[in-house]
């Protein structure tokens, strides 16, 4: 007998075109490793919502059931291009140290982003589904307890640095942003942008 249920859920991380998978060391991970320039932004004349640059990162969860007893859990992440967007006026007069200023706190951003994936994998390798519940009931609290988590992170990191321009407390951010994303990585040789998971429901 074939059994199969699909459920969808997409997550919004603030508002980022592919990238490659990225393989590193997970020793030596640097800013100047993750793969983010300002090609991956659209450049837009006006500012949106008074900022100068955003990063969207899309995550899109797809959970099916194939077969009786198993389930099929795959989370996508993806960098939006047409929803990042960079104030074109900046790009065209900003000094060079002031654009890479801003380019790194974005991949700030991204690391996050990365993170939270991360998160997602880890429990998608220790978590239980009971067949006597829904599986949408099961996961989303799970799925949007990341999102919570890895959101705070975020607007902490905006409000600490605003956003780039406390150059003090940005490099305070990066060094604690690579550190706990080179201790999440830690067993991996690549950053998690795609996870398949088959859970057996209990």
């Amino acid at each position: 007998m074939c059994y199969f249920k699909s459920v969808l859920f997409a997550f919004l991380l603030g508002i980022t075109s592919w990238l490659p998978l990225y393989a590193q060391s997970t020793d030596s991970i640097s800013f100047e490793d993750i793969p983010l320039t300002w090609a991956d932004f659209t450049p837009s004349n006006a500012k949106i919502d008074g900022k100068t640059a955003a990063l969207a990162m899309h995550t899109l969860m797809t959970i099916e059931q194939w077969e009786e007893g198993w389930v099929w859990v795959r989370a996508t992440m993806q960098q939006v291009k047409a929803n990042s967007y960079v104030y074109k006026p900046f790009l065209d007069t900003a000094s060079d140290v002031r654009k890479q200023a801003l380019l790194r706190h974005e991949k700030g951003h991204f690391i996050i982003a990365v993170l939270k994936q991360i998160w997602l994998e880890d429990t998608l390798n220790t978590i239980q589904l009971k067949k006597s519940l829904g599986l949408e009931q099961q996961l989303k609290p799970v799925f949007v307890a990341i999102e919570s988590k890895g959101s705070k992170l975020q607007q902490q990191y905006d409000k600490d640095t605003y956003h780039s321009t406390i150059a003090d407390e940005q490099q305070k951010w990066e060094q604690r942003l690579l550190k706990m994303l080179n201790e999440a990585m830690q067993g991996r040789n690549s950053f998690p942008f795609e996870i398949e998971r088959r859970i057996r429901l209990r």
